[in-house]
């Protein structure tokens, strides 16, 4: 029987995203679902070892797989023909699917999915690959949710370090590699948001979770470690430990009250959409 394989790429979020789109478009095609996770510099840690992968399937979902494969695997059975990988990819990967899509493609066709010609490959019983980190399929913030489970011990260690604060209010702040989040959610629109939280209560407490430690920093010193808790890990895609860690902060922003989110940033979005929570996007008038 074809099945639909999605090898997802980027960072936390966007993976999730796209796991979550194919399982989407796995259920409405009727057919089970490959989840192939390159664990490279993109992002070091293995996808069990963040969420329950046992039980994604049942419950009405498609059947899902999903493993673990190395950087070089990535590389050259699955990414797309370039001089990094001496165009082999084109030759491994030739004859094998019946359709293949990667965000360059999706995003050229703004995300519309030629389904007629998945269709027509399907019945060909020809495999599809999709490599992506974007919503390249509709799903529902409740779809979401029943797919995404965290391991239950991010869950345990974010309750027991927001369990001590009232109100707590998240604060996303995406810096570094990411210009659009730095040119368009300025920090000014983060204390202004602050600030507002205050007057209107004095007891809000605010986890910060930020890519950047000097972010982190001004936050502390201009609000008092009382009232801004962060991690004291630096942000680190290429480590086990820095994606367990970033993943975590995901968990605690998705239990708070609401979320003040970044410009451009899958990341704020996840946290809302695990949390069914409201989050409000900071952004200058212009964006």
């Amino acid at each position: 029987m074809p099945s639909l394989i999605v090898n997802p790429i980027g960072g936390i979020a966007n993976r999730l995203r796209a796991i979550v789109a194919g399982a989407s478009l796995a259920k409405e095609l009727k057919v089970s679902m490959q989840v192939v996770w390159a664990i490279n510099s993109e992002l070091a840690a293995p996808v069990d070892e963040l969420i329950d992968i046992e039980g994604i399937s049942g419950n009405g979902m498609p059947d899902i797989r999903i493993h673990n494969i190395s950087a070089l695997k990535q590389l050259f059975l699955y990414d797309a023909p370039r001089k990094r990988n001496f165009y082999a990819s084109g030759i491994t990967k030739f004859g094998k699917y019946g359709y293949e899509l990667d965000d360059d493609n999706l995003i050229k066709n703004s995300c519309i999915l030629d389904i007629r010609t998945i269709h027509d490959t399907l019945s060909k019983d020809k495999d599809i690959l999709i490599r992506s980190g974007l919503e390249f399929f509709d799903f529902t913030d409740e779809f979401y949710r029943q797919l995404i489970h965290p391991l239950s011990r991010y869950e345990a260690q974010a309750t027991d370090i927001l369990k001590e604060m009232n109100d707590t209010v998240g604060l996303h702040i995406r810096r570094t590699d990411n210009a659009m989040s730095v040119r368009h959610s300025p920090l000014n629109l983060f204390f202004n948001a602050v600030d507002i939280e205050l007057k209107h209560n004095p007891e809000a407490h605010f986890y910060l979770a930020s890519d950047d430690e000097d972010t982190k920093k001004v936050f502390v010193e201009r609000y008092g470690r009382d009232r801004i808790v962060t991690s004291s890990l630096k942000a680190d895609r290429s480590s086990v430990a820095g994606i367990k860690n970033a993943f975590l902060e995901m968990v605690i922003l998705s239990k708070c009250s609401k979320i003040y989110g970044s410009f451009y940033s899958s990341f704020s979005e996840a946290a809302s959409k695990l949390g069914n929570v409201r989050l409000e996007t900071l952004r200058t008038p212009s964006s």
